[in-house]
């Protein structure tokens, strides 16, 4: 790990308490200081930016050479990285300026890249400070039930299909929750021809959850006692996330899936934490998504390269269309 900093006359240490993220912003769980060592066995890299000896910016980030490119990519499973701002300023208009300010200084301290690419939450100033320095920005939706809003209340706004789905799989599958990544493994290869997971990552980063109590894993066992669907849950102070999922190949998934999916929303109610379904991969998965009486709430690419690769990523894209 290598950090990044201005000189300063006060101590300059790599992590900020949640607290301090923004000061109304906690941490997500894919930003603490330890899911980041984990997913990159202490290769993250984090920039800082002090004003009078105060720490007022840090970005985190992984730079990886490919080729001549030098690339500054979100971690691996790491779906959000919003850089953490401390802006000054007893008036909102300043605290934006100086926003815009502490992004540019941000990544002068990082230097030349030739691509970057993070996802931040919706941030109004730091999409504003962002599009100032240059940046191009996108919607990522993922779908999200608020803490407050009772599992009931979500049960009667769902479509039919899906509540009938459930009533008829609470019957057949009983839900238990473990700590086996094996059992997760297992599903997930039986059913997919290529498994493109990287478990040395996953096991270690599982580890590290577990020891944070940052998470569990759920599975849907049927009556010969074999997992149909299972769920990989992480959380942190505020969200649930539907981190992974598995499911065999056998019809009977298509309840189970489902149910471990509604689960996991009732562990998130229980824990009095929002549900974050963690976006999708399709528009079919989209669509399904929808029908659960569930908000769409925006996240946001954001993106920067230089005149090389934005002139070959159109055409990289339509060889290789990006995910969701």
């Amino acid at each position: 790990m290598r950090t990044n900093a201005a000189q300063s006359d006060g101590p300059q240490p790599h992590g900020w308490a949640p607290a301090k993220a923004r000061g109304d912003r906690p941490l997500t769980v894919f930003e603490e200081d330890w899911w980041l060592d984990a997913v990159t066995d202490g290769a993250i890299e984090r920039a800082e930016v002090y004003w009078d000896s105060a720490l007022v910016g840090m970005l985190p980030y992984l730079p990886v050479r490919k080729g001549m490119m030098r690339k500054l990519e979100m971690p691996p499973y790491t779906r959000r990285l919003t850089p953490r701002i401390s802006a000054p300023g007893s008036k909102d208009v300043t605290r934006m300026s100086n926003t815009i300010k502490i992004i540019g200084q941000l990544y002068e301290k990082i230097g030349e890249f030739d691509a970057y690419h993070t996802v931040i939450s919706d941030d109004r100033h730091l999409i504003f400070a962002y599009q100032m320095n240059g940046f191009k920005l996108n919607p990522k939706i993922t779908f999200s039930s608020a803490a407050d809003v009772p599992i009931d209340a979500l049960t009667a706004a769902m479509d039919h299909r899906p509540r009938n789905i459930i009533k008829t799989a609470q019957r057949q599958f009983e839900i238990e929750q473990h700590f086996d990544l094996d059992r997760f493994r297992r599903l997930r290869e039986a059913a997919q021809a290529q498994d493109y997971n990287d478990y040395r990552i996953i096991c270690r980063l599982m580890q590290a959850v577990e020891s944070h109590d940052a998470g569990v894993i759920l599975s849907a066992v049927d009556d010969k006692g074999q997992d149909v669907a299972t769920a990989v849950l992480v959380w942190d102070s505020a969200q649930l996330y539907y981190f992974m999922a598995s499911r065999s190949a056998s019809p009977e998934a298509n309840k189970a899936s489902p149910l471990v999916f509604y689960e996991s929303i009732k562990l998130a109610k229980s824990r009095d934490l929002a549900f974050d379904a963690d976006g999708y991969a399709s528009i079919a998965s989209a669509l399904s998504l929808q029908k659960w009486g569930l908000d769409a709430t925006i996240n946001l690419n954001v993106r920067k390269g230089g005149i090389a690769y934005e002139m070959l990523k159109p055409l990289k894209d339509k060889i290789l269309p990006p995910p969701f």
